[in-house]
């Protein structure tokens, strides 16, 4: 019979103190504990698509809409828009009051001077339509230029909205368009004279209609992307962070494409004030969140340097602990080795001691089954 003690404890090999060192070195060497640093989300050809139509159409605006030269004054024939025009053209004034023109007054154009053209004083403009009334702020001298229309026929509120309303629009369109609103309120906060600014403004071409351009052509980029973007990642479990980054880039890129040819424009014309300055400020706006965010992300890499430092060194220390209780652990296995293989060789003794007893019952029961056989031959002779 084979001795089975040893099977009592399973141990498939013996490691070695330098070999348990070598492996923990190695599991240290492979914990990445730095803050994982969120995947930007990737570009794909619908972005850039979308990207470059945003922009296609926010330069467009600027560079048609927005041009110094303007538009011709539009006017409808009387058959357009199936007999529309003219109904629309029984509104179209000549001698509008509010297009009074004093020569003496006005250093540039009427616009700039006239209540009726500020968009603000709107129904100021009504009312001198209605009466027959201009009521205006002279260029380079103090105080109001009133002027009052003998032999006028009055018009109700209602026409009169109407026709300032196609007046307005088709001064829109031209070269010196409108005003900005509000230029003769400030005027009269300057003693009813119109600052030298607003005119110089006025006479490069700081108007409505290029205004309006350079509004248009940021809001077309941030309506087209803000809309895709949402509609693209709607349902989607993506990070907050994630989104907000991608949004930020898009945006930033449509922008600066179009800010690419509003300068453009400005080196054609020659003329800094129609520089789109709100894109730039968007422009500025996105640069820096986008920096703040690079840095941001660095802050986290230093401070996890720091901690990863310091979580190598409790690491280690705890990995020598380990170390050391390993070497009790060996001993102790030893030790138990050691044991095993007496415990095995006196099982050994036993077992030979259990043949040779073995043995010897057998001896004595062949020589009792012999006696056996004798004294029963006796008893039967």
């Amino acid at each position: 019979m084979e001795p089975k003690l040893n099977s009592l404890i399973i141990i498939n090999e013996e490691i070695s103190s330098e070999a348990f060192v070598s492996y923990l070195l190695k599991e240290i060497n492979d914990i990445d504990t730095s803050v994982l640093l969120k995947e930007s989300l990737k570009f794909d050809k619908w972005d850039w698509i979308v990207v470059g139509i945003s922009s296609l159409l926010a330069s467009l605006s600027d560079l048609v809409l927005g041009r110094p030269s303007g538009f011709k004054e539009p006017h409808l024939k009387n058959d357009a828009l199936f007999g529309i025009g003219k109904k629309i053209n029984q509104y179209e004034m000549k001698n509008n009051p509010i297009d009074f023109q004093d020569l003496q007054s006005f250093g540039g154009d009427h616009r700039l001077y006239s209540y009726g053209h500020d968009l603000l004083r709107f129904f100021e403009g009504v009312r001198q339509t209605m009466i027959g009334e201009y009521r205006g702020i002279s260029s380079g001298i103090s105080g109001e230029v009133v002027k009052q229309f003998i032999n006028y026929d009055s018009i109700s509120w209602e026409k009169a909205i109407l026709i300032n309303l196609l007046h307005l629009l088709k001064d829109f369109c031209t070269a010196k368009s409108l005003p900005l609103p509000g230029m003769t309120i400030l005027a009269s906060l300057h003693n009813d004279k119109m600052p030298k600014f607003a005119e110089q403004l006025y006479d490069n071409g700081v108007n409505v209609r290029t205004m309006s351009a350079q509004a248009i052509s940021v809001a077309v980029i941030e309506l087209t992307i803000r809309v895709y973007h949402f509609l693209r990642l709607y349902g989607q479990a993506v990070d907050k962070e994630l989104r907000d980054e991608k949004l930020r880039k898009m945006l930033l890129l449509s922008h600066s494409i179009a800010a690419t040819f509003n300068i453009g424009k400005v080196i054609v014309t020659k003329n800094p004030f129609l520089l789109n300055t709100a894109q730039f400020v968007l422009i500025l706006k996105y640069v820096y969140q986008a920096i703040n965010k690079q840095m941001a992300d660095f802050k986290k890499r230093v401070e996890n340097k720091e901690t990863q430092i310091v979580f190598t060194g409790e690491y280690l220390a705890l990995s020598s602990l380990l170390v050391v209780e390993y070497s009790s652990i060996e001993r102790a296995y030893n030790e138990i080795i050691a044991t095993n293989e007496h415990m095995i060789a006196k099982y050994a003794e036993i077992v030979d001691a259990n043949n040779r007893i073995i043995a010897g019952s057998s001896e004595q029961n062949a020589k009792f089954d012999d006696i056996h056989r004798q004294l029963t031959r006796k008893q039967r002779n």
